[in-house]
């Protein structure tokens, strides 16, 4: 082999690593609104998906800060045989490209990191290539709820360079109006008046 056919092989083999690899740490920022896994040159699987997106609640009130758990796995990992080794999840109003809430990752996660999607912590993404059936984390709704809204979370699941899911939606959650920070605080300060004023008497 010449000395140039050597370089146009090492040449196509760091190409063809890289095509492989397509972001093992996590997507980049440019994916934020899409949600389109890049580095892959194909589109998403148009069968039923794999994958699902659980929560363990229907609903919740803004600023309720035990927030809800969120589950990314297969649908059946037996049945399956499936697993995926790239995920990127965000909390959507409708047809808003924008983020809602904050995600939070429980104590000891290796595989999940958090993003800036618009804000800090409003998306959630894998750091390294490993392949899961299954992973949990919170969401923290917004403390400013103005009106009662529907949110879903979507997801991209990746399995492979070439197999990926997009727009994968868990089941509609209520996000409902909570009390104020001042109204909570203005509440406090009456009943400690109150208990003030009866200490005296």
């Amino acid at each position: 082999m010449t000395m140039f056919a050597e370089k146009v092989a090492a040449a196509v083999a760091i190409i063809c690593l890289t095509c492989v690899s397509a972001y093992p740490s996590g997507p980049p920022v440019g994916s934020c609104v899409t949600m389109f896994p890049s580095g892959h040159n194909k589109t998403g699987q148009t069968s039923e998906t794999p994958f699902e997106i659980l929560i363990s609640k229907t609903s919740i009130k803004g600023g309720d800060s035990t927030g809800i758990e969120v589950t990314l796995r297969v649908k059946d990992a037996k049945k399956e045989q499936f697993d995926f080794e790239g995920v990127f999840v965000q909390a959507r109003k409708g047809n808003s490209p924008t983020p809602v809430g904050t995600f939070k990752l429980h104590s000891g996660e290796s595989y999940l990191k958090t993003m800036k999607c618009t804000y800090d912590n409003s998306a959630v993404s894998h750091k390294k290539e490993e392949e899961y059936t299954e992973r949990k984390l919170t969401w923290l709704p917004p403390a400013s709820v103005t009106e009662k809204q529907k949110i879903q979370f979507r997801g991209t699941f990746v399995k492979n360079l070439e197999t990926f899911w997009i727009d994968v939606k868990s089941p509609e959650l209520t996000l409902m109006v909570g009390a104020s920070p001042t109204l909570i605080s203005s509440a406090v300060l009456i009943l400690s008046l109150l208990f003030a004023t009866r200490s005296i008497v």
